[in-house]
């Protein structure tokens, strides 16, 4: 078992010593020649060239070499990861990182010729770099961005990397294969304020994070439920090449979670031999639920279930859903399996959307800025499936989904219901989860402190 816990500016500057040490290679440089030197922008410009273009071998001095290696570290730590959003798109992503619609167009384009920006799958990383531009105290004020989309890469499939870059000339791009091997990664920490800013401290990558928090979201509301003192463990793959420079992250094989104080527990395993990939818990209890809690990702609580002052009549009454602030265009879950009994304005609630599922129950989703690819009523829809996004329609203060659960009539908690899907493994399928179970554990640097609460 190998553990990725060196950073990319540490692999890349140990290579620039042993460079150093080995003379560079098989093409030395003769005792008695004379090395070129190398200005500081020859050194920047050549080692953005090595990161992408692969030009021929420069003659170089050994310490010039070392210092086109430090720079090409830089630049690998310039990159910083984007998340693709369900529903969203690469140039949704990119947007909300806040660059320039021009720049993004450009660098969409370019990266059309080698990939097609729409197959890119929800919850995707994307690296992205930036280069700093100067501004003025006006371009400050007036909320300009101090820096310009430089670099993107990403990988769309294993063993495949795709990369673009601009250059004098515009944007260029290109594909290419890689000899991908596959590592694992173990995290462990206590939250001290939120997830996903322990988790950052503790060296796991954003979309590793965000893929651990949608497997809590049968379980935990992130914005209420979590405490400090609580505690998460992660193993996960992380995808290198053959210089051990990691390329990617992959699935996650074990997250464990306490909330509420640790007064609440799970710990959820990956396991392939149902067919589709599924987690669940030690005993072999899926992990879904028949109802999601949180049919938005990264929203927080901004009115709960329950008696409260309407901010708009201002009269006290019963509040009969959840309320999430987010931003206006935030994907939208359905909750659970179910068929659309209803995608259209409704008074107050502007756009909005009823989901029938099983048992009975149901649940609404309103203020919509607009619907999903064909939400219409009748449609049959899947858990965790796009049907709208975040907006302020109807009778409303500000951008935010009101998210119900009903039972007949009777509306209820969406924080408190837990509805199981009755998705157990049978006997055969238990004893090879088992064997895989031990497996994943073998990877874990300590002992079992959250999975033991789901033993039984």
């Amino acid at each position: 078992m190998a553990l990725t816990t060196s950073t990319p500016i540490g692999r890349i500057l140990a290579a620039a010593l042993l460079l150093v040490i080995c003379g560079a290679g098989a093409s030395s440089v003769p005792s008695d020649s004379k090395a070129p030197s190398l200005s500081g922008s020859e050194l920047r410009a050549e080692a953005a060239e090595r990161l992408f273009e692969d030009p021929p071998e420069r003659e170089a001095g050994l310490f010039a070499r070392y210092a086109l290696l430090r720079e090409a570290a830089r630049e690998e730590a310039a990159f910083r990861t984007v998340l693709v959003e369900k529903g969203g798109s690469l140039a949704g992503a990119l947007a909300q990182e806040g660059f320039a619609e021009g720049q993004i167009a450009q660098a969409v384009d370019a990266l059309s010729e080698v990939l097609d920006p729409g197959a890119i799958a929800p919850g995707a990383a994307v690296e992205v770099a930036a280069t700093p531009v100067p501004l003025t105290v006006y371009q400050r004020a007036a909320g300009d961005r101090a820096e310009r989309l430089a670099r993107i890469r990403l990988f769309p499939e294993a063993g495949r990397r795709v990369l673009a870059w601009r250059t004098g000339e515009g944007w260029k791009a290109r594909a290419e294969t890689v000899d991908v091997r596959t590592r694992y990664a173990f995290a462990a920490s206590v939250i001290e304020d939120s997830l996903f800013a322990s988790g950052r401290r503790a060296g796991v990558p954003r979309e590793v994070t965000a893929r651990f928090a949608n497997l809590f979201l049968y379980d935990v509301d992130f914005g209420r439920d979590i405490r400090r003192g609580d505690r998460f463990e992660v193993v996960y793959e992380v995808f290198v090449d053959e210089a051990g420079r990691p390329l990617g992250t992959g699935d996650i094989l074990f997250a464990g979670l306490t909330w509420r104080g640790e007064r609440d527990a799970r710990g959820y395993y990956r396991f392939e031999g149902s067919g589709e990939p599924r987690y669940f818990d030690a005993g072999g209890e899926s992990a879904e639920r028949l109802l999601m809690k949180t049919p938005i990702e990264g929203a927080r609580v901004t009115s709960a279930f329950g008696r409260r002052r309407h901010p708009i009549s201002g009269y006290t009454r019963q509040h009969k859903g959840i309320d999430f602030g987010a931003r206006p265009g935030t994907p939208i879950m359905a909750a659970g399996d179910g068929v659309i009994v209803r995608a259209d304005w409704f008074g107050s609630f502007g756009n909005y959307v009823r989901i029938r599922h099983r048992g009975g129950f149901e649940t609404a989703y309103a203020h919509l800025q607009g619907f999903g690819p064909g939400i219409r009523e009748g449609a049959t829809v899947r858990q965790g499936q796009v049907i709208a996004y975040v907006g302020s329609t109807g009778r409303s203060t500000g951008p935010h989904l009101h998210y119900e659960v009903l039972k007949g009539a009777k509306a209820l908690n969406p924080m408190t219901i837990e509805v199981a899907t009755g998705r157990v493994l049978d006997e055969a399928m238990l004893e090879a989860f088992r064997a895989r179970r031990d497996e994943i554990d073998a990877l874990r640097m300590q002992p079992l402190t959250i999975a033991a609460a789901t033993n039984g």
